[in-house]
């Protein structure tokens, strides 16, 4: 008659301790976030945030960005196009001391609260110390890369952006407001980062 060895639980437990870095070291963080527009609409946004890639996606366009290959692509979700540019250095701004406003609590973040005058524009940007400090650091860095964002100064500023809200510095009106909803490590989707075929490329390098 066989027998069947069962293996340790200590055995098993080594080895699900050997195989979970793998899976970690390969995690990006997701940021869901929800933007609304100048006339109060709202829609759902993400930020796939990894150490050397990135993807903004609010179902208008998507922005997709791989510094191991140099390149960020704008995606046109409506009209199917891409437009495709070198990246930046992706080294982020050093941090300056702003005074920030006020502070407080937003879902489970504490957060300062700064004001930046660009122009006719007012921008009140929430920042959080609280999140995670590499994913601050990888979220800085690519921003910075892309160039992307209402200013610069914002990538300067102390802690993870979970909110920024753009009005008019005259009359206050909203024109836009970009805000954190949660923030999870996870594995990318396989298409997460991959460029769609069926979209045009215009204006390429």
């Amino acid at each position: 008659m066989l027998t069947r060895r069962i293996p340790s639980i200590r055995s098993v437990v080594l080895l699900i301790c050997t195989l979970l870095p793998l899976g970690v070291a390969h995690a990006d963080w997701l940021v869901l976030q929800r933007v609304t527009d100048a006339d109060g609409s709202t829609r759902p946004a993400y930020s796939w945030v990894g150490s050397s890639r990135f993807r903004y996606d609010d179902g208008r366009i998507a922005v997709i960005a791989d510094l191991e290959a140099g390149r960020v692509h704008l995606l046109d979700h409506a009209h199917k196009t891409r437009t495709t540019r070198h990246l930046a250095t992706s080294a982020a701004p050093p941090l300056r001391a702003f005074t920030p406003e006020g502070g407080g609590r937003f879902q489970d973040w504490a957060f300062n609260r700064y004001v930046l005058v660009k122009d006719r524009n007012l921008i009140e940007v929430g920042t959080s110390t609280d999140v995670d400090a590499t994913l601050t650091r990888h979220y800085r860095a690519m921003l910075s890369a892309i160039g992307a964002g209402a200013d610069n100064r914002i990538l300067e500023l102390p802690g993870f952006p979970l909110w920024t809200t753009l009005r008019d510095r005259d009359t206050g009106e909203l024109l836009g407001r970009r805000e954190t909803v949660s923030i999870v490590k996870r594995t990318a989707y396989p298409a997460t980062y991959r460029i769609p075929g069926e979209y045009r490329t215009i204006d390429p390098e």
